[in-house]
């Protein structure tokens, strides 16, 4: 029997916290309005009145989960921090939250090839991205790093941390491997991809 639930703050969480939940931890990545409601027992027009559209709920994912990424600069772009400590605590801490979310990730490629960019990005957090770029360079002065265009930089870290995420399913089907042992492959992901970012 489905339960009968008033509008409050509670049932919107809980809306939000079971579609987190179906897309980024399981991978029901085609999960529908449908599904969310009845996961938490309620009607479907229950969820559709908090949410109208599914849409909706893509938009506010995506845009906490440019948010959280942009927080993470905070790692290598604090003053006093050591850049390479930085990185270093950036992969590490993008490592632990998709072990809590692992098809972040996926949805992430999803999105942005399915619906324009409508995340609005600020000037704070440009900023963000202009005060990281601004590092690199200076450590391609100083010889740590490869010299090139710093956005070159910028995507081997992302790929270097983002492909193996996104493409494991594939490789764990296709090389058999089981979970332990792709995860214990992710667990040396760190040092390999500091090996492959600095020179020194």
């Amino acid at each position: 029997m489905r339960k009968k639930v008033e509008k409050d703050n509670k049932m919107e969480l809980q809306i939000l916290d079971t579609a987190k939940r179906l897309f980024f931890v399981e991978g029901k990545l085609h999960t529908t309005m449908q599904d969310i409601a009845d996961e938490i027992k309620v009607s479907r027009p229950v969820v559709n009145y908090y949410f109208r559209t599914r849409d909706m709920l893509m938009e506010i994912f995506y845009k906490e989960a440019v948010s959280c990424l942009i927080k993470r600069f905070d790692f290598i772009i604090e003053p006093g921090v050591n850049f390479y400590e930085g990185i270093s605590n950036f992969i590490e801490d993008t490592f632990t939250q998709r072990d809590k979310n692992p098809y972040l990730d996926t949805f992430m490629v999803i999105e942005m090839n399915c619906r324009p960019l409508t995340a609005n990005l600020t000037d704070y957090k440009a900023e963000k991205f202009k005060s990281f770029l601004d590092l690199v360079k200076i450590e391609m002065e100083k010889g740590t790093i490869l010299k090139t265009d710093p956005v070159n930089f910028l995507f081997d870290l992302f790929s270097l941390i983002t492909y193996p995420l996104v493409i494991g399913p594939l490789y764990k089907n296709i090389l058999d491997l089981s979970d332990p042992h792709y995860k214990a492959i992710l667990s040396e992901r760190k040092e390999i991809i500091l090996k492959r970012l600095f020179t020194k």
